[in-house]
């Protein structure tokens, strides 16, 4: 639109004037969309890395604490001379992960969500006492696993997707 305005104005030197306003208004609107676009894009891009970040951090804490639980799984089958040796082994490999998981949840995430995380980190505690306090067969194992850890579990996952 500039240009032809120039164009005229070079025929007629009265539009010289007008070219030129309507050359910095369209320089001053493309300016305007550019950065509204910029700002636009840097937003959208930070709320993908947020949730990308979110579902990171998610995921490392149901990786730490699944690797927990089968470790409990071998706390709970071995004999009671046995059970400490274990639980030491299994801490000292999986336990600095899972609590790092668990306090960069705290920090970042929403209140019920952390709520819910934290209900689990009990239920683990207390899946852990019931692993130590004796020699557990399979089946029986199993069953005190799912009472005592599945219904936190639920939770963690329905509070992790309702706050997308």
């Amino acid at each position: 639109m500039g240009f032809v305005l120039m164009e005229l104005a070079s025929e007629s030197p009265d539009l010289t004037g007008y070219a030129v306003l309507a050359t910095l208004a369209g320089v001053v609107v493309t300016s305007v969309f550019s950065v509204i676009a910029v700002f636009v894009g840097s937003s959208l891009q930070r709320s993908h890395t947020q949730a990308r970040d979110r579902e990171e951090r998610f995921s490392s804490l149901l990786s730490s604490s699944h690797a927990l639980v089968l470790g409990l799984g071998r706390v709970a089958h071995a004999p009671n001379r046995l059970k400490r040796t274990e639980f030491e082994t299994l801490f000292g490999l999986h336990g600095d992960s899972f609590n790092r998981d668990l306090a960069s949840i705290r920090l970042r995430d929403s209140e019920e969500l952390v709520d819910a995380v934290k209900q689990f980190d009990s239920a683990l505690i207390a899946l852990t006492r019931i692993a130590m306090s004796r020699k557990w067969a399979t089946e029986e194992w199993r069953i005190a696993r799912s009472a005592t850890l599945d219904p936190h579990l639920d939770r963690v996952i329905s509070e992790f997707r309702s706050t997308r």
